[in-house]
C-alpha cells in the first residue's frame, strides 16, 4: 500500500476490502490507507472486466514471460495485476491481460517478492507518466 500511494495509485482491488483497514495493514502502510480506495475484488474476474470496459488496460506480471518492463511503454490508465508469490497470476486472469510484463534480472533468484515488484513497476510507470 505504501508504494501504491507513493506513486499515485488511486485504488486497490482486494479480495476482502475490510483487510485494507485492519490494524496490521494500517501499521505497515504508515497511514496511507486513507489515500487508497479499496475495491471489492472477491469476484476478481468480473471486476477486471468492468475496468476494461471503463478504458483501463490490464497488465499482468510474470517472472517467466512477458515484455521487458524497461523496454515497454506502459499505458497511463492501467490495472496492474500482481500474482501470488508462489503461484503467480491465474491462467484465467493471464488470458484477460492486455500486456504481460516481467522485471528483468540476473536470474540468480526465481522472483522478487510482490512488494518489491510493485515498487519497481509503479516507479517505472510513474516515471513514464511525467512524474505527475
Amino acid at each position: 500500500m505504501r508504494s501504491a500511494a507513493h506513486f499515485g495509485v488511486q485504488g486497490l482491488i482486494l479480495p476482502d476490502p475490510g483487510l485494507h483497514f485492519s490494524g496490521a495493514a494500517a501499521r505497515v502502510a504508515e497511514g496511507v490507507a486513507e489515500v487508497l480506495y479499496p475495491i471489492n475484488g472477491a469476484d476478481f474476474v468480473p471486476v477486471l472486466s468492468l475496468f476494461r470496459k471503463a478504458g483501463y488496460s490490464l497488465l499482468t506480471t510474470s517472472r517467466h514471460r512477458g515484455k521487458d518492463l524497461y523496454r515497454t511503454k506502459l499505458p497511463a490508465k492501467a490495472v496492474i495485476v500482481f500474482g501470488e508469490e508462489q503461484s503467480g497470476v491465474s491462467k484465467k486472469v493471464a488470458s484477460m491481460g492486455d500486456l504481460p510484463i516481467k522485471i528483468p534480472g540476473t536470474g540468480a533468484v526465481e522472483s522478487l517478492n510482490v512488494s518489491v515488484a510493485t515498487a519497481l513497476i509503479l516507479g517505472y510507470w510513474w516515471r513514464q507518466e511525467g512524474a505527475h
